[in-house]
This record gives structure tokens, C-alpha cells and sequence, in this order.
């Protein structure tokens, strides 16, 4: 049988793109241009002035130790306040408030770069992730806080393990997480306050698990990238996903059940609608199968976030 033909870019010319199909809603309230984590201005201490970030006390509240509660209630509040999973009214409260409290969305390791550079001060703060506390009883440093929470941490909570790194050490252990299949995102505290790099993975992570459960869509968006596959390089690792030795590199990695293999083209398959970006799959294509397509480009997913 001949193989599916190869990869071809859909790209929808600018000038028939509308404003929302060019980005997400929180990028063209506060993007002015950017990702809404990428433009500089959400980083001065001009925009953590802003009223309704100061009203949500969210930055104090992460950089003390009232984290601690907040993140306790958080965990149990879920299953509380949605009892069944299609529990509606409780969803639509819960995806109206996390813009105002926290929440976030993915990001490639491309763009961990940039916000790492986009960050104030030489120093950035590793500590522990509580989701892996609390639901796997597992302590690793893989929350990477961001100015001015990573110099509050270390004043207002000196007991909790923590690690001070500086910017070329984040970028480092960063790509090392990447590369160990971990799903790098952005969260505000709250918009449009970039404040923390989380490197999640399901079950664990508490918004994760909120996004996939209870399609709370808010607390963990979509990123701004989705995966391609080229058929002309994919070979399925070789046959591993039809009883040659388990799925393919790239499926087995996929947080988001967007990747399956296919036994008749021996060949990996997106479902673009469920990948969210992050690029997990790509670094471990050996074959450079896999590429990032700008999510704007393809009128199908263009607004799904």
C-alpha cells in the first residue's frame, strides 16, 4: 500500500485572518503585539501595579506562605465543587475566575527561553512541585518561580527546599526537563503576570488534571503550536508500535493522547485537535519527523485554546 503523501503546510494568507484567529484572547488583551508572556511590559513592577493585580493579592499570597493553604484547597476543591463531570455551572464559575487568580498555558522550550530572559533580575528559584506532593508523594524541585516571587520565597518561606538559579543554569535544567518529556507551562498570578514555569505531567498536576477531567479550559490553555508530522520521515520507529517493541518514542511521551500509531502506513498520527503545543514529541523524533506548526496557520484548530 503507498504511503499517505507527505506533508504539506496549510498556511492561511494574513490579510483573511481575523484578530482572533491570530491569537488567543488573553494575547490580544495583553499581548500588544506578543504571546501575552512574551511582551515585556507584563513583567515591569508598572504592570504588577496594576489594580485588579493588586486586588487579587495572588503574588503575595504565592510568595508567602499562605501558598500552602491555597494550594491544599485547591486540590480537594475540585472534586468538591464539580461532582460529576458534567457538572456545567460549577465549570463555566471556575473558567470565569482563573484569569483573575491563576492559571496558565502551555509553552515550547523555545519560548521557556524568552521568558526566562524576560524575567527581572540575574536569579530565578526552583522549588518543590505540591502536585507531585500531594498526589504522588514525590518531592523534586521543578517549579521554576519568577521575579519578584522568587526573592519572596526565600525571605518569607527559608524552611522550604528551594534551589537559586541563575538564568543560563534555568535554561539548562529546563531543556533537561524537556527533554525527560515533561510539559512546560506559563502561569499568571493573575493575568497578565507571568510568574511561574511549571513542568507538569499527568496525573499529577493539578491543572492538568482539571483541564482533562473537567475541561476546565482556563487554567491550562492550549499553547500557541501544534504538532505536524512529515510521512516522508516517519517511519514509526521502525515498526515499534505494531509488536516490534511497544509505541512509538513520540506517542509514549504525548501528555494529551494527541498522538496514535497507525499499524496499516506503519507511521504516527496526529489528532491536532488535542495536542497542546508543548513539543515533548518532537525532541524525541530521531528521524526530525515532528515539527511545531504556528496554530494560526491552520484554520481547523485556529481558535481552540
Amino acid at each position: 500500500m503507498k504511503h499517505r503523501a507527505a506533508l504539506v503546510a496549510v498556511v492561511v494568507p494574513r490579510p483573511l485572518l481575523t484578530g482572533r484567529m491570530r491569537m488567543c484572547t488573553y494575547c490580544m488583551q495583553y499581548g500588544h503585539g506578543h504571546e501575552w508572556y512574551l511582551n515585556p511590559e507584563n513583567y515591569t513592577e508598572r504592570a504588577r501595579q496594576m489594580p485588579h493585580v493588586v486586588e487579587s493579592g495572588m503574588i503575595e499570597i504565592f510568595g508567602g506562605n499562605g501558598k500552602m493553604d491555597l494550594e491544599i484547597g485547591t486540590a480537594a476543591g475540585f472534586d468538591m465543587l464539580i461532582p460529576d463531570l458534567s457538572d456545567k455551572e460549577n465549570i463555566e464559575a471556575l473558567n470565569a475566575l482563573a484569569p483573575s487568580r491563576h492559571g496558565g498555558q502551555i509553552v515550547t522550550i523555545e519560548e521557556v527561553r524568552k521568558i526566562i530572559d524576560l524575567s527581572e533580575g540575574d536569579h530565578l528559584l526552583y522549588v518543590p512541585c505540591y502536585c507531585r506532593q500531594y498526589f504522588g508523594a514525590v518531592e523534586r524541585l521543578t517549579c521554576l518561580w519568577l521575579y519578584p516571587v522568587s526573592k519572596m520565597v526565600q525571605k518569607n518561606r527559608p524552611w522550604e527546599p528551594q534551589k537559586e538559579v541563575s538564568k543560563t543554569e534555568a535554561k539548562k535544567q529546563q531543556q533537561s526537563f524537556h527533554e525527560e518529556g515533561l510539559v512546560a507551562g506559563i502561569y499568571w498570578t493573575p493575568l497578565p503576570i507571568p510568574m511561574v514555569i511549571c513542568n507538569c505531567e499527568f496525573p499529577y498536576c493539578m491543572a492538568m488534571r482539571a483541564r482533562r477531567h473537567y475541561g476546565l479550559t482556563n487554567v491550562t490553555r492550549k499553547g500557541h503550536y501544534v504538532a505536524r508530522i512529515d510521512n516522508n520521515l516517519c517511519d514509526g520507529c521502525r515498526g515499534r508500535g505494531a509488536g516490534g517493541g511497544g509505541a512509538p518514542r513520540c506517542v509514549s511521551r504525548c501528555q494529551f493522547g494527541a498522538l496514535t500509531y497507525s499499524p496499516t502506513d506503519r507511521k504516527v498520527v496526529v489528532d491536532q485537535h488535542r495536542c497542546f503545543g508543548c513539543g515533548v514529541c518532537q525532541v524525541a523524533c530521531r528521524k526530525g519527523a515532528i515539527r511545531l506548526a504556528p496554530r494560526r496557520t491552520l484554520p481547523a484548530v485556529a481558535e481552540e485554546f
